[in-house]
């Protein structure tokens, strides 16, 4: 493949990851009144351990930098979603936890985005494609696919 094509294909995994985010935070934002990024965090969370993650470890998970994500759980503490603490074991490093109140919004938001994967994700690639598009982007991801490890 010459470089041509793999800017095309660069330029157009770009293009269709924003158009699914776009897309995504319209639907919750008209639905349920949050945008793809906060329902990310109340996902994250929803499904942490104890639904509490540090503030750097969210930040990571959503490729944000220490500032955003401070201002993404400021908004989300002021809609009573979440609760922002000082862990107590080492006092630098700030812990975010789901409220009930966040655990209904996640599960809200859950719904929106399951139905919108199902519209513009489902509808349009096959098993075998979904198969390979997530083997492709766990690859670009970093992740190591559990099906190449030998035993």
């Amino acid at each position: 493949m010459k470089d041509g094509e793999r800017d095309v294909v660069w330029v157009e995994l770009q293009k269709a990851a924003a158009m699914l985010d776009n897309e995504l935070s319209a639907r919750l934002d008209e639905r349920v009144g949050m945008s793809s990024t906060e329902f990310q965090l109340l996902w994250y969370l929803a499904n942490a351990v104890d639904r509490s993650l540090t503030m750097s470890e969210a930040a990571a998970r959503l490729s944000m930098s220490p500032s955003g994500m401070t201002r993404l759980a400021d908004r989300l503490v002021r809609r009573g979603w979440v609760e922002r603490m000082t862990d107590a074991a080492n006092r630098r490093f700030a812990i975010i936890t789901l409220t009930a109140e966040g655990v209904t919004a996640a599960r809200d938001g859950y719904r929106v985005a399951r139905t919108a994967r199902k519209q513009l994700f489902d509808a349009r690639l096959t098993e075998d494609e979904t198969r390979a598009l997530g083997g492709i982007v766990g690859k670009l991801l970093g992740r190591i696919d559990l099906t190449d490890v030998t035993p």
